[in-house]
């Protein structure tokens, strides 16, 4: 089965509420634009989230990522394949460490195993004054 063929992998969110999790909404068009998304990574503070996404079988696998509004709406989701130097490549898996000072990612060659990558990760607050400037 191709997942790309009706399977969408919106990505919804669950309230933690009086220790008990809400019934899970999906995110806006904002985030969940056409084509299949996985492997979503939300920051420790809920302010960004970063995911893989493909968009059609001629497509290549990128990562994009959104900020939340102080409204608690998403900016449009952003691919950030450019922005980290790997343009045209097939990047996927995004993660951040813990300090918010890494940013993990792998890079899939010829159909082989991902070959992993890691940055500094300090491109996403400049992305973050980007994207929200004028909140």
């Amino acid at each position: 089965m191709d997942l790309r063929d009706g399977y969408n992998g919106d990505i919804y969110r669950s309230k933690y509420v009086n220790g008990q999790y809400c019934q899970p909404e999906k995110l806006s068009s904002d985030i969940n634009i056409p084509g299949y998304k996985f492997s979503p990574y939300i920051s420790a503070d809920g302010d960004f989230l970063l995911f893989t996404h493909i968009g059609s079988k001629d497509d290549h696998y990128k990562i994009l990522i959104g900020f939340r509004k102080k409204d608690g709406t998403w900016t449009k989701a952003k691919i950030i394949n450019e922005v980290i130097d790997m343009k045209n490549s097939n990047i996927i898996n995004p993660y951040v460490t813990p300090d918010g000072k890494y940013f993990f990612f792998s890079q899939i060659m010829n159909g082989r195993f991902p070959k992993p990558y890691w940055m500094n990760a300090s491109f996403i607050e400049d992305l973050r004054k980007e994207e929200l400037k004028g909140e």
